[in-house]
């Protein structure tokens, strides 16, 4: 009878414990989200350090997630902690059953690491679980032009291309590639693809700057560099507004916006010349 009555109350304890995390949960979840949108903020500011903590902090809220040190991981990879994103993600290969990302994310590591044969190795892993991975597929075009393995790295990119055309970092990828084989023309070409859909990309500019600069076209080079110049102001004072924004340092958002906006006006103007 003892231990009917011990077994009632242990069922009655296990039931209140479930309810009260029921009612915290919630709460929690609103923590967590709050804490994972400041973090997306502090790595828009490239402050990766308080970007980090902030995870870490969640963590304490969910020690086990699964999300949350995939996340943490991500952070390292950007603050190029490549070490100690693969201790994270090789953690997780047991736990996770969408390997596509978690392999793409380990090659991306290696890749920062300069360990190009491993990062392509996990670009095909990935590839292996989900042929279309874009991501998965971009890193491996990357990783065959690093290796200076060019035509496998066109072939690549031209998979991605065909799922979607204007996708700017492989327009952009093979650019380079043309750019590194003396085919200016080419090279030009591409760069003008993507800037049709984006005319005030800072990289592409630059890029196509030095195209110009190949085929002695000196003042076209001129005009590409100086818009680049231009756009990457406009383009760091404008995250940095939202990500100040985010944090709720509305004063210094503010300025950010107004230098945005002036940057904005330049370009504009710019264009007129």
């Amino acid at each position: 009878a003892i231990i009917s009555v011990l077994n009632k109350l242990l069922r009655l304890q296990i039931l209140f414990i479930d309810l009260l995390w029921g009612i915290v949960s919630e709460s929690t979840k609103t923590q967590l989200q709050e804490l994972k949108i400041e973090a997306v903020s502090y790595c828009k500011l490239g402050n990766y350090t308080k970007a980090e903590n902030r995870i870490k902090k969640a963590l304490e809220l969910k020690p086990d997630s699964k999300n949350l040190l995939h996340e943490l991981a991500k952070i390292f990879i950007k603050s190029k902690n490549y070490s100690k994103s693969l201790e994270i993600l090789v953690k997780l290969d047991s736990r996770v059953n969408k390997k596509d990302i978690l392999y793409k994310d380990m090659g991306l590591a290696y890749f920062g690491m300069g360990k190009l044969e491993k990062a392509l190795d996990f670009s095909v892993k990935s590839l292996d679980k989900n042929p279309d991975y874009i991501e998965a597929l971009f890193l491996k075009g990357k990783s065959l032009r690093e290796l200076e393995n060019f035509d496998e790295a066109i072939i690549t990119f031209d998979k991605i291309l065909a799922q979607d055309s204007k996708h700017r970092d492989s327009l952009y990828q093979k650019g380079k590639i043309f750019h590194s084989l003396g085919k200016y023309r080419e090279s030009l070409d591409l760069f003008d693809q993507v800037l049709e859909f984006r005319p005030r990309d800072a990289e592409v500019l630059a890029a196509k700057g030095k195209s110009h600069d190949e085929l002695d076209e000196y003042k076209d080079a001129s005009e590409s560099i100086k818009k680049s110049l231009l756009v990457e102001d406009e383009v760091i004072y404008n995250d940095r507004g939202v990500a100040l924004t985010r944090l709720g340092y509305n004063h210094k958002a503010i300025d950010s916006y107004r230098e945005h906006f002036r940057q904005t006006l330049n370009m504009q103007f710019v264009g007129l010349i």
